[in-house]
């Protein structure tokens, strides 16, 4: 067995704060440099592993439904 990769160093422990830092209008650039992994990576990583392309496609979509407040209004 070969050794673990940055997917599983660096990213797949931290899903939960990949999840908020993308709630939290965090930018995929911000995100891969809070991971220690290049854009590129980050990436890829949307394209190789459906665990995490699905927490970012889940919480942007969530994201996109919630209400602006503008002034205290809703």
């Amino acid at each position: 067995m070969g050794r673990p990769g940055k997917y599983e160093t660096h990213v797949l422990p931290r899903l939960n704060e990949v999840e908020d830092w993308c709630r939290n209008g965090a930018t995929e650039e911000e995100m891969a440099a809070r991971l220690g992994i290049s854009r590129y990576s980050f990436i890829e990583y949307k394209k190789q592993f459906s665990d995490f392309s699905n927490i970012l496609k889940k919480t942007l979509a969530q994201r996109a439904c919630t209400p602006c407040r503008h002034n205290g209004d809703l």
